[in-house]
C-alpha cells in the first residue's frame, strides 16, 4: 500500500516538468515553422514565444504549489480531527467498544470500562462476558430494525435491550470491514429508567371485568328463603377482593358489577387461578348445600377504555353461555378460562324459551327462505332439533329445507316414517343442494352445534349473514359474526328439548305430527341415556309435552337397535381398557371399515364405562378415516368438555367429543393423559 501511494506521489510530481516539456516542444514546432514566413521577424517571434513559455510554466508551477499547499492543511487538519475524534470517543461517556469476529475486545472507551466496572485492561475479554448477545446477533437486529422502520420511527426500536450487572441497556451493533477483516462497532445507551417506566406502565394499564352472581334466580327456586341475604354475603367478598386489588367497583344493577383494576392485580389473579370463584363458591343459600356461583368477563385487551368495555362484556357473555361459574379473560393469547368447576343447574321456569320463542317467529316470517342445519354425522337429537324447527318454519307459512347427509344411518332409522309424509317428502337436502338455495334474505338455524366447523357444511354457514342458533352445548369460542338469536343454554340436557320447550309455547296443541314428536323424543332420550343422566324438571316437561302430541317412546327406543357388526365394533374397545388417575377410564380401538359404526360404538363404549365402580368419567378412542375419535362421559363431578377443549374438542359438562387429526394412537393417548393431568391439576 505505501509502495503505490509513493509511486503515485512521484508521478503525480513529475506529471507538470513532462506537460513543461512538451508545451516547450511545441513552442519551439510553432518558432520553426513561422521562420519559414520570410516576411517575419525571427528575433521578435522568438522572444514572443519565450516570454509566452516563461509565463506559462510560473502559473502553472503557482497554481501546482497552492494545491499542494491547500492539500498539506487538509491532511493536517484531518489527522488532527483524527487524533481529537479518538480522543473524545475515548473519553465520552457513552460506552463503546470494538470487537473481532470472535467477539473479543479490540478495543474500548472509558465508557465501557466504567460501565462493566473494571479498570484493568479488558482487551482479548469476550464481550460475552459483560453482555449477553452476541455482536453480530445485534447486528442482523439492528439491520432487521433499519429495514422495516423509518429513520425517524426507529430510535430505541433498533435496540436491544441487555443486562449488564444491576442496569439495562440498549445495545446496537454494526459491522466494519478493516483490511479484509471484519470487526463489530458496539454502542451501550443507558435504558434504566426507560425499562422501569415501561414495566411501570405495563402494570398499571387497564383492566375491565364484569361479574355477575349467575344462579341466585335459579337456587331461589329450589330454597324457600330469601336470596338477598347471600346476595349481600358474595357482594362483601367481592368488595373485599376488590380492595385487595385497590380495584373501583360499581353496581351497575342489581347482582352484576363493573371493576376496573390494574395489569399487575390481573396477573395476581392469574397466578391463583382466580380464587375469588372458590370464595363465592363457599356460599350457601340457607341450610341446602348449593352454592352460589359467580361469571367474570374480564379485558386487557383495547385501545381504549370502550374498547376495554366492550370486550368485557363479550367475555361475560362467552363465560355465561359456558354455563357460569367460570372466567373468561380476553388477553393478547385470545380468551382464556379459568373455573368451570360445577355442573350447571337446570332452570325451572320457561321465560327464556318463551322469549326465544317470540323472536324466532318474527325472524322466521320475516325471512325470503329457511335453511336448518346440525352437525356432521348427525345423532338423534340433532336430526330431532332440525325436524322440530322445521315444524315451527312450517308454522309460520314458510318451507324449510334441512341440510343433512341422507346416507346417514341414524337419519335413516329416525325419519323412516316422516320421509313418507308429503310434508317432509322434500324437505330433506344434502349440502351441495343447499348451496343452491342460498339467497340475500336467507335465514340459517344452526341447532345442537355452535361450532362452525363441525356443521353438516360449513361453507353454508359462510355464507350467510342471518343466522339462529338453538344449542345445548358449551361455547367454545366467539362468532365471526353477532347471530341474529343465540340460545345456548348447556343446563338443558338436549337441543330437542330447547326446541321441544319451544314449540310449546308457540304451537297449538296437536299440531305436531306424531312422527315429528317421535323423533324429538328420540333427541331427549339419546342425550339423557333413556332419562337416567343430565335430566331436570324442565326435561321430563318437555318429554311430557312430546308425549301428549303422539310421540312415541317405544318406537323412538327402537331407533337405539344396533346390528351385528355395530355390536362387533362396540366389543373390540373391552380389550384395551385403563384406568388412569384412579377415576378416569380410558378403551381404545383401531376400528372397523364402517366409519359410522365405530363412532357409534365409541359412544356406546364410553357410556359403558360409567358402569364400573368408581369410574368418574371415560374415554373412548377409536381411528376414524384418517384421525381420532373421541367419545368421553362424566358422572357429572368432571368436566369432560374442559378437559378434550385441551386438545381441540368440545361438547358439554359431561358428554363431550374431539377430532385428532392422524393415525397416531400412542402420541393422542399422551396428548390425552397430558389434557387430564392439567384439568384434575389446576382444579385441585
Amino acid at each position: 500500500m505505501k509502495k503505490q501511494k509513493q509511486r503515485y506521489m512521484e508521478e503525480s510530481s513529475s506529471l507538470p516538468f513532462k506537460l513543461c516539456i512538451l508545451f516547450g516542444v511545441f513552442l519551439l514546432a510553432l518558432y520553426t515553422v513561422l521562420c519559414t514566413l520570410e516576411d517575419l521577424p525571427h528575433d521578435v517571434i522568438g522572444i514572443v514565444l519565450v516570454a509566452v513559455y516563461v509565463v506559462a510554466v510560473l502559473v502553472a508551477f503557482f497554481r501546482r504549489s497552492q494545491t499542494q499547499a491547500r492539500k498539506k492543511l487538509r491532511r493536517q487538519e484531518a489527522v488532527a480531527m483524527s487524533t481529537v475524534m479518538a480522543q473524545t470517543i475515548k473519553n465520552i461517556g457513552i460506552p463503546f467498544v470494538l470487537t473481532d469476529d470472535d467477539g473479543k475486545i479490540v478495543w474500548y472507551n472509558l465508557g465501557f470500562s466504567s460501565m462493566v466496572g473494571r479498570k484493568n485492561a479488558l482487551f482479548g475479554i469476550h464481550l460475552s462476558e459483560f453482555c449477553q448477545i452476541s455482536p453480530t446477533d445485534l447486528v442482523k437486529a439492528t439491520k432487521l430494525a433499519i429495514e422495516f422502520h423509518t429513520e425517524t420511527e426507529g430510535g430505541a426500536e433498533n435496540e436491544t435491550l441487555t443486562k449488564v450487572g444491576e442496569r439495562t441497556y440498549g445495545v446496537r451493533s454494526y459491522e466494519l470491514r478493516v483490511a479484509e477483516k471484519t470487526y463489530y462497532m458496539t454502542i451501550f445507551s443507558d435504558a434504566t429508567e426507560l425499562s422501569e417506566l415501561s414495566t411501570l406502565h405495563e402494570k398499571q394499564k387497564p383492566v375491565v371485568a364484569y361479574v355477575m352472581l349467575d344462579n341466585l334466580d335459579e337456587l331461589a327456586q329450589y330454597v324457600r328463603v330469601s336470596s338477598r341475604e347471600a346476595a349481600g354475603e358474595a357482594e362483601a367478598v367481592l368488595k373485599t377482593w376488590a380492595e385487595d386489588m385497590h380495584a373501583l367497583v360499581r353496581e351497575y344493577d342489581r347482582d352484576k358489577y363493573v371493576f376496573v383494576f390494574s395489569k399487575e392485580a390481573l396477573d395476581g389473579c392469574v397466578a391463583d387461578k382466580f380464587q375469588i370463584l372458590d370464595q363465592i363458591r363457599n356460599i350457601r343459600l340457607g341450610d341446602s348445600s348449593m352454592p352460589i356461583t359467580v361469571s367474570i368477563g374480564v379485558s386487557s385487551m383495547g385501545e381504549t377504555m370502550a374498547e376495554l368495555e366492550q370486550n368485557a362484556r363479550t367475555a361475560l357473555d362467552m363465560a355465561l353461555q359456558r354455563g357460569g361459574d367460570q372466567v373468561a379473560l380476553r388477553n393478547e393469547n385470545g380468551l382464556e378460562y379459568f373455573g368451570d368447576r360445577t355442573k350447571n343447574l337446570q332452570k325451572k321456569t320457561k321465560v327464556m324459551a318463551r322469549v326465544i320463542a317470540g323472536q324466532l317467529l318474527n325472524t322466521i316470517a320475516t325471512s325470503g327462505n329457511v335453511i336448518i342445519m346440525g352437525h356432521r354425522n348427525p345423532d338423534f337429537d340433532s336430526i330431532g332439533a332440525s325436524v322440530g324447527l322445521a315444524r315451527l318454519c312450517l308454522h309460520c307459512g314458510v318451507t324449510p329445507r334441512i341440510i343433512v347427509d341422507k346416507g346417514n344411518q341414524s337419519f335413516k332409522d329416525c325419519t323412516a316414517d316422516l320421509v313418507k309424509t308429503d310434508l317432509y317428502r322434500d324437505i330433506f337436502l344434502d349440502a351441495a343442494s343447499g348451496m343452491d338455495l342460498i339467497r340475500s334474505d336467507t335465514l340459517l338455524i344452526i341447532t345442537d352445534a355452535n361450532n362452525f366447523t363441525i356443521l353438516e357444511e360449513p361453507a353454508i354457514a359462510q355464507s350467510i349473514p342471518n343466522v339462529a342458533i338453538i344449542d345445548h352445548h358449551r361455547k367454545t369460542a366467539e362468532f365471526k359474526h353477532e347471530p341474529l338469536i343465540s340460545y345456548i343454554d348447556p343446563s338443558a340436557s338436549s337441543a330437542s328439548e330447547l326446541v321441544a320447550e319451544i314449540l310449546e309455547e308457540c304451537l297449538p296443541v296437536g299440531t305436531l305430527l306424531k312422527e315429528e314428536a317421535t323423533v324429538l323424543l328420540s333427541g331427549v332420550m339419546v342425550d339423557t341415556k333413556n332419562f337416567t343422566r343430565s335430566t331436570g324438571t324442565r326435561t321430563f316437561s318437555a318429554a311430557l309435552y312430546l308425549r301428549g302430541e303422539g310421540g312415541n317412546a317405544e318406537i323412538a327406543s327402537t331407533f337405539f337397535n344396533e346390528d351385528l357388526e355395530d355390536y362387533n365394533a362396540e366389543a373390540k374397545f373391552g380389550s384395551s381398557l385403563t384406568v388412569y388417575r384412579e377415576h378416569i377410564a380410558i378403551t381404545t380401538s383401531m376400528g372397523t371399515e364402517n366409519t359410522e359404526g365405530d363412532r357409534l360404538a365409541a359412544s356406546k363404549a364410553a357410556d359403558r364405562l360409567l358402569t364400573i365402580k368408581n369410574v368418574k368419567a371415560s374415554f373412548a378412542l377409536v381411528v376414524i378415516d384418517n384421525a381420532i375419535h373421541i367419545s368421553a362421559r362424566s358422572d357429572g363431578s368432571i368436566n369432560v368438555q374442559l378437559i378434550l377443549e385441551r386438545i381441540g374438542g368440545g361438547g358439554h359438562f359431561n358428554l363431550a367429543g374431539a377430532r385428532v387429526p392422524g393415525k397416531n394412537m400412542k402420541e393422542t393417548l399422551v396428548r390425552l393423559r397430558a389434557a387430564i393431568d392439567d384439568y384434575l391439576d389446576t382444579q385441585s
